[in-house]
């Protein structure tokens, strides 16, 4: 028995071809979560709540979520962005 015949082909676990529509839905879903963390006046308190401003833990609550899910979605995206235009990372 030969080495070669030891060995199984690598078969990777998202299809090449799926790279691209991969690329370009995480990017939007990125691009998504980035428009509502900088549109969105986290710390500005909400016109009809009493009380004025919301607590700096309220406000963090809601930012830190929203910048983690922009940036896995955006970082997520270019690693399949590069993949589809054959840089392989």
């Amino acid at each position: 028995m030969q080495a070669t015949e030891l060995f199984t082909p690598y078969v990777p676990v998202v299809p090449v071809g799926m790279h691209g529509f991969l690329a370009l839905v995480l990017l939007l879903a990125g691009f998504v979560f980035t428009a509502i963390y900088c549109t969105n006046p986290f710390g500005a308190g909400a016109a009809g709540k009493k009380g004025g401003k919301p607590s700096l833990a309220s406000a963090l609550a809601m930012e830190v979520p929203t910048a983690i899910a922009a940036s896995v979605f955006l970082g997520v995206g270019t690693v399949f962005l590069f993949l589809w235009a054959g840089i392989f990372v």
